[in-house]
């Protein structure tokens, strides 16, 4: 599962949620961050990951290719916070990372996001 995490962070800087001149230590630290999951589904396709993360945020990379998809995920109270996760297809099963930016007090907010993915997929 670590390769997602790569792909996560990439996108993440791709659209400016991280800052691209990290250290590689520090591309580690903020990887240490990410929630990540798996979900053993069966008879999958990519459209249904993508059916299944609608209406959850906003799809920002749809990759039929590559069997992914890099979405923002609501999270909080009427949506106010944000998650960026990635949902990968692999044969019959399905990865989920997810980072949140969080405050002084650590709400689990990408672990939130990674949940909401998951209640939809099942």
């Amino acid at each position: 599962m670590s390769d997602i995490r790569e792909k996560l962070l990439e996108k993440l800087i791709e659209y400016g949620r991280i800052d691209s001149n990290l250290s590689p230590e520090q591309k580690k630290k903020e990887k240490e961050h990410f929630a990540c999951e798996t979900v053993a589904v069966k008879n999958y396709n990519i459209l249904k990951v993508r059916d299944s993360i609608i209406g959850l945020g906003t799809i920002l990379e749809e990759n039929i290719d590559e069997q992914f998809y890099i979405a923002t995920i609501k999270i909080g109270f009427i949506g106010a916070y944000e998650a960026v996760a990635i949902v990968c297809l692999d044969k019959d099963v399905i990865s989920i990372a997810a980072y949140a930016k969080e405050g002084l007090i650590s709400q689990n907010n990408a672990q939130k996001a990674i949940d909401k993915i998951k209640k939809r997929i099942k």
